[in-house]
C-alpha cells in the first residue's frame, strides 16, 4: 500500500520538481507512520519506474487533500526535456524554481509575476489575495517599519563615513538652496521669475526679476536696494523661506563680496526667520535652533504667508506678463503692483497725489523700488 501511494503522488507531481522526494517522503511518514528515508523512496520509484517492475497490486488514494495543501502553486513543465542551449538532460538536480502567477482575462491567458492587479490603499495585496497565506493585517506595517528602519541605518553609516563638518552657523545642513547649476542657467533664455517683498498688511515693497536664478546675490541686492530708500522704515524682523542660508552669506560676506555699508549694517542686524509653510523642510540644529518661527511671539499675530500668497494671485497674470516681452513687462508689473496696493489701501486709482515729494530720489536704484 506504501508503495502504491508513493508511485500514485509521484505520478501527480512535477517530475522536475526538486521538492517532489521530501515532499512524498514526509506525507508517507504522516499518514502509515513509518520512519522511510528519501534515499529509500528515490530507490522505489527509479524501480517501480520501469514498466516491467510495476506494483501489482493498486489502491485508490484520496491525494486531493494533499496535493491541495499548497493551492497556489503549480508547477509548469517545460516544453522540453532537454536543454537547448547546453544539451543537459533536465532533471529535479538542476532545476531552479520561480514563483510565476497565471491569470485569465475574457479566456486569455495572462502570465505574470506576482499578482497583476494593483494593491489597494494600506495594504500589499489587491482585493483578491487580501485573504490569502500571505496576506496579514500587520504586513503593511512590519513593511513600512523596515523600510523606515533600513533607511535610517543607511544615513547613520553614511554619517559615519563622511564626519560632519564644522560649518559656519551650521545653516548648510538644509538643503533648501535654490540656485541652480551653470549647466541649467545656460540652456535658459528666458526670465526666471520675480522677487518680490511683501508686508503682512499686503503691501508689495519692492520687486525684482531674477535673471539668472534665485541666487543669495541677487536676494541680498533686492534687499540693499529696499533698505537705501526705506531707510529707518525698513522693518527689524523678516521672513524668507532660505532664511537660514541668506543670514550665513550676510555674516560671512560682509566687508567683503558686500561692501560695508550702512545698508548692509542693517541688513546684517535685521532678524530674519523661516516662514511657518517652508519650516518643516529645514532640519539643520542651527536652523532650528535659531530660525524657528514659532519661537518669536511677535510673529503670533503676524500672517507670515504674505508673499506666497501675493505670487498665488499673481499667477493668473502669467499669460499676460510673458507675452509681453522684456521691454513691456517691467512697466505692466509696475503699474499691476501699484493699484493692487491701492486697492488694499482703499484707495480710489483715479486720486492723484504728489508722487515726486513721496518718492526719494536715490542714485542707482530702478523704478520698482
Amino acid at each position: 500500500m506504501e508503495v502504491s501511494f508513493a508511485m500514485d503522488l509521484h505520478a501527480r507531481l512535477a517530475k522536475l520538481d526538486p521538492t517532489r522526494i521530501t515532499f512524498i517522503t514526509d506525507h508517507l511518514r504522516k499518514l502509515f507512520n513509518s520512519k522511510h528515508k528519501e534515499t529509500d523512496i528515490r530507490a522505489l520509484i527509479s524501480f517501480f519506474s520501469n514498466p516491467n517492475n510495476k506494483p501489482q497490486i493498486k489502491h485508490a488514494h484520496n491525494l486531493e487533500d494533499i496535493l491541495m495543501s499548497h493551492p497556489q502553486t503549480h508547477p509548469i513543465l517545460p516544453f522540453t526535456e532537454q536543454c537547448p542551449v547546453c544539451n543537459i538532460t533536465l532533471n529535479s538536480d538542476n532545476t531552479r524554481t520561480k514563483e510565476v502567477s497565471v491569470y485569465t482575462d475574457s479566456g486569455q491567458v495572462l502570465p505574470v509575476i506576482e499578482c497583476w492587479r494593483t494593491p489597494i490603499r494600506h495594504s500589499l495585496h489587491c482585493e483578491i489575495h487580501q485573504n490569502s497565506r500571505y496576506s496579514t493585517e500587520v504586513t503593511p506595517v512590519t513593511s513600512t517599519n523596515k523600510r523606515h528602519n533600513l533607511r535610517k541605518r543607511k544615513l547613520q553609516r553614511q554619517r559615519d563615513w563622511h564626519p560632519k563638518k564644522n560649518i559656519f552657523f551650521g545653516a548648510t545642513d538644509c538643503n533648501t538652496n535654490k540656485s541652480k547649476s551653470e549647466s541649467y542657467v545656460n540652456k535658459c533664455s528666458r526670465s526666471f521669475g520675480l522677487l518680490a517683498m511683501v508686508s503682512n498688511c499686503k503691501i508689495i515693497i519692492s520687486y525684482a526679476e531674477i535673471f539668472r536664478s534665485e541666487t543669495l546675490r541677487e536676494i541680498v541686492q533686492l534687499l540693499l536696494n529696499t533698505i537705501r530708500i526705506a531707510g529707518d522704515a525698513f522693518p527689524k524682523i523678516a521672513c524668507y523661506d532660505d532664511g537660514c542660508h541668506l543670514v550665513r552669506y550676510v555674516h560671512k560676506n560682509v566687508g567683503k563680496l558686500i561692501v560695508d555699508t550702512p545698508a548692509s549694517n542693517v541688513l546684517k542686524s535685521t532678524r530674519f526667520y523661516i516662514d511657518k509653510s517652508h519650516f518643516k523642510n529645514h532640519v539643520g540644529d542651527w536652523c532650528k535652533k535659531n530660525m524657528s518661527p514659532y519661537s518669536n511671539h511677535d510673529l503670533d499675530l503676524i500672517n507670515i504667508q504674505r508673499a506666497e500668497q501675493c505670487f498665488a494671485w499673481l499667477k493668473r497674470y502669467a499669460a499676460i506678463i510673458s507675452s509681453l516681452g522684456w521691454m513691456r513687462a517691467p512697466l505692466y508689473l509696475l503699474i499691476l503692483f501699484h493699484y493692487k496696493n491701492l486697492s488694499t489701501c482703499h484707495v480710489r486709482p483715479t486720486k492723484h497725489f504728489n508722487i515726486d515729494d513721496l518718492v526719494p530720489n536715490v542714485s542707482n536704484i530702478s523704478l520698482s523700488h
